[in-house]
């Protein structure tokens, strides 16, 4: 049989998380990652016209567990999202198929590194 017991109690450990919680602003912490992931994203995207480039934004949002930062490039044309096109690869409109250039995912994978090593 094994027994684990416990004495005293949590209060100090509660109190630092507690004061951590008050003292860090998460949401001011992820925006400044979210305006660099646009800046680098940006930086990343293909350019042709320019419009797909310069169409990044970001929200933060507060979920039920925690925050989110959520990319998105808003160019589109006949309702296909352009950047999904050249990240995956696409049929042009003579039949011929054009490689995808994963642009993105290096881009959050670097990001997330940072912001993992500033907490």
């Amino acid at each position: 049989m094994i027994s684990i017991s416990s004495r005293g109690n949590y209060r100090q450990t509660i109190n630092y998380l507690e004061h951590i919680d008050h003292n860090l602003d998460i949401s001011s912490v992820l925006d400044k990652y979210g305006q660099m992931g646009v800046e680098r994203l940006s930086e990343a995207t293909p350019v042709e016209s320019g419009e797909t480039r310069d169409s990044w934004e970001y929200d933060v949002k507060q979920t039920r567990t925690g925050y989110t930062i959520n990319f998105y490039n808003t160019n589109q044309n006949d309702g296909y999202h352009i950047v999904v096109l050249i990240r995956y690869g696409h049929v042009t409109i003579d039949g011929r198929w054009i490689d995808g250039n994963d642009f993105v995912e290096p881009v959050i994978q670097e990001l997330c590194g940072e912001l993992q090593a500033e907490f």
